[in-house]
């Protein structure tokens, strides 16, 4: 009888639980609601970005958004990014977001070094 109890209390404790989402939040949440105007730190990174043998070329620009080129492949990929202290994080149009920073005039990007042009 206790046996028979507690399978049923069993049983209506697992009907109330819900499956997880089918699409999990990410790991890494990136806040990217860009103000009317541009901060002044997304000014200051603003501009071009290039690999040394320029098969990566970034363009970051003054409203948040870039477009980023690979080998003869333009707009590659293409996204937000929002600037904190020497940090840069970037979240593209489908949803893939990484971090940059900017050490000694270098933008690391991955396994990525782009110099400003």
């Amino acid at each position: 009888m206790i046996v028979t109890s507690l399978i049923h209390a069993l049983g209506t404790l697992a009907a109330s639980v819900r499956p997880a989402a089918a699409n999990p939040p990410l790991p890494l949440e990136i806040d990217l609601d860009i103000p009317e105007a541009p901060l002044v730190a997304t000014q200051a990174m603003a501009g071009t970005w290039a690999s040394e043998d320029r098969l990566v070329r970034l363009e970051l620009s003054a409203n948040g958004r870039y477009d980023e080129a690979r080998g003869t492949r333009r707009s590659a990929y293409r996204g937000r990014y929002e600037v904190e202290g020497q940090r840069l994080y970037f979240a593209d149009d489908r949803g893939f977001t990484a971090l940059g920073e900017v050490r000694n005039g270098v933008l690391r990007l991955g396994s990525e070094r782009l110099m400003r042009q």
